[in-house]
């Protein structure tokens, strides 16, 4: 075995000896485990509830009896979105964005009840997730292992007969890496074990969810910020006067990366591309539409265009007010897949704002990785917006067809029941693979990688360039 492995077993053993490592290790795996199974046992009620809630809407649906089709279009209905299996690990902005969408004729709405607003005024405080433990606790053990890694061999005077004995930077350097990685894989690997478990085994809602592939890729993310910050305590370690110097430093940057720049990178972010409230958006959408012809107005243009023999001769002065009504469907479906396009692009542009700010605080990119890989970012909240807007124009293309197509001479008497409304498909949401998460977190992935290089460069050079006393 080289000298690094001799260090390495040297280092783990003395981490390992000392008590109060092994009590903040057993505090820091119940912790991460009660989370777990506490994030694992809410998703899995909440996934019942909106599954439950979403078989009684299609019930209500089906049931509601017989009415003209755009009636029924008015009626609406509600589709919820669905649980993702891995929002126990990271519930990220699912606790702040609603959770169903109200589909009706000549609006669309945004998701409504978000579940922070039930919350206890404790919980709103913040909870903690198996996420916020990888990113938050785990790194200040890993502070804990690494501030005296190398200072202290400094300052008990034995680092320089160390090296006078043979052995070289880059095995001293190894050597520390993996002294602190063995006592953190105690911690990591039962956590992980258990973890698993406890998610894989409450089947999620959806038994095709891609769960496996993010799993996996969650944990990818949650070692490599910790290995990043096993080299950054390396790197202060090496570099600092002493021991308390180090700690200083390193607590300083944990605290930071932490506290300090989640808030204010989401503040750059939404000060650099403010959005709208929900109010103000349903305002200036509003004002949009208030500038149309009025629906008398737009009859009158449809009749001008019947009577110049646009239509088929066929077709009776009757159905002009049903074409009337499906053009100004088809306008009002193109305004709101324009406005809600740019809300979106706006929130897009705050999310990757959030992750340019990675490039000083690598807990940031590994934070917007963790809620890719949950499919609880910003980019899933948009995919499930966009197929809520394609199962509403579905919805109302059927029903205002059927409608176009009766021939009745009185159009709006005409009446429908249950077969039509089976015509309109259950909700269905496909959550996308994995990748497609990556490929939108591209830029968080790169900052990450960057990082872990950047920092391993550093710990590199320090050790080789420290002072020897």
């Amino acid at each position: 075995m080289g000298a690094f492995w001799t260090i390495a077993v040297k280092d783990a053993t003395e981490i390992w000896r000392d008590g109060r490592f092994r009590w903040a290790a057993g505090l820091l795996l119940m912790l991460i485990i009660a989370a777990v199974a506490g994030g694992v046992h809410n998703q899995s009620q909440i996934a019942r509830q909106h599954a439950d809630a979403q078989q009684a809407e299609r019930d209500v649906w089906l049931d509601k009896g017989d009415m003209n089709p755009h009636a029924a279009a008015h009626y609406g209905a509600f589709v919820f979105k669905p649980v993702q299996p891995l929002s126990a690990i990271d519930p990220g902005l699912d606790p702040f964005v609603g959770v169903f969408v109200f589909l009706e004729a000549h609006k669309q709405q945004l998701a409504r009840h978000r579940p922070i607003e039930d919350a206890t005024p404790t919980r709103r405080l913040g909870q903690l997730t198996p996420a916020s433990a990888a990113l938050v606790l785990l790194p200040l053990l890993v502070v804990s292992l690494t501030f005296s890694s190398v200072a202290a061999e400094r300052d008990q005077g034995t680092l320089r007969p160390l090296l006078a004995m043979g052995v070289s930077r880059a095995s001293l350097l190894a050597g520390k890496a993996l002294g602190a990685m063995l006592p953190l894989a105690a911690v990591i690997l039962p956590a992980s074990a258990v973890g698993a478990a406890i998610v894989f085994w409450n089947a999620p809602a959806d038994p095709d969810a891609p769960i496996g592939v993010r799993a996996f890729g969650m944990a990818v993310v949650y070692l490599a910020h910790a290995v990043i910050w096993i080299a950054i305590g390396i790197t202060v370690s090496a570099r600092a006067r002493s021991q308390g110097a180090a700690l200083v430093v390193l607590l300083a940057l944990w605290f930071a990366n932490a506290f300090m720049a989640p808030p204010l990178a989401m503040a750059a972010a939404k000060w650099f591309d403010p959005s709208p409230s929900a109010l103000e958006f349903a305002a200036s959408i509003q004002d949009e539409k208030d500038t149309w012809p009025t629906w008398d107005q737009r009859v009158d243009g449809v009749m001008e265009r019947f009577l110049e023999g646009e239509f088929e001769s066929t077709m009776a002065p009757s159905n002009v007010e049903v074409v009337a009504l499906l053009e100004s469907e088809a306008d009002e479906t193109a305004l709101y897949d324009r406005r809600f396009a740019e809300l979106f692009d706006l929130y897009a542009k705050q999310a990757r704002t959030f992750e340019r700010a990675a490039i000083v605080a690598p807990t940031l990119a590994a934070r917007s990785l963790s809620m890719a890989f949950a499919g609880t970012d910003e980019a899933h909240d948009r995919q499930f917006a966009d197929a809520a807007g394609r199962y509403r124009s579905a919805m109302l293309t059927t029903l205002n067809s059927e409608l176009a197509a009766s021939g009745r001479v009185n159009t709006f008497d005409y009446v429908r029941g249950r077969d039509l409304w089976e015509q309109v498909p259950p909700f269905d949401y496909d959550v996308p693979f994995a990748r497609w998460a990556l490929a939108e977190r591209w830029l968080s992935a790169a900052v990450l990688a960057l990082w872990l290089v950047a920092a391993a460069v550093a710990a590199a050079w320090s050790v080789a360039t420290m002072r020897v006393e």
